[in-house]
């Protein structure tokens, strides 16, 4: 019975440091100095669309990024948090992740908006109308016999009986 309880207290002893430094850890290990730079107080200042004023053919595809700058001066993607509206939807839609399709000729509005804070971010986007990117040829050649050789094709048919 001895041995069983030594090794219940050796377990108690290793949850009980395993805590302290887990706790320790989870509150950087202390040192007793203040961080007056917390990264909660940093705020979104503005949003970035790029590319600026991209001009798109109807029916292809453009990936825009929105890209947050922060108050201590950071910049972060913002591409996949950001809600993504076009001022046109007839000239384009978009996917959630900023992946816009062009879908008829004009010029629209692209906005990124923030919902936590309200801020938006914009550029222009021009959709000219769909490009030909190729074209193939098929030739049907009709071929008319001539008299000399249905005689000649007559000819072989006649042997081949």
């Amino acid at each position: 019975m001895r041995g069983k309880n030594r090794w219940v207290s050796l377990a108690l002893i290793m949850i009980l440091l395993f805590s302290i430094s887990f706790n320790l850890v989870g509150c950087g290990a202390g040192g007793g100095e203040s961080n007056s730079n917390n990264t909660s107080n940093v705020t979104l200042n503005s949003i970035s669309v790029t590319p600026a004023n991209p001009s798109i053919a109807k029916g292809t595809l453009q990936q825009f990024t929105a890209t947050g700058t922060y108050s201590d001066n950071s910049t972060h993607d913002l591409t996949t948090f950001v809600n993504w509206t076009s001022s046109a939807p007839v000239v384009a839609n978009f996917s959630d992740a900023g992946l816009a399709t062009a879908v008829g000729a004009g010029a629209t509005t692209i906005v990124a908006n923030d919902p936590s804070t309200g801020l938006s971010g914009y550029t222009n986007l021009t959709v000219t109308p769909a490009q030909l990117i190729s074209i193939e040829i098929h030739l049907l050649l009709k071929v008319q016999p001539s008299s000399s050789s249905l005689r000649g094709y007559s000819r072989i048919v006649q042997n081949r009986i």
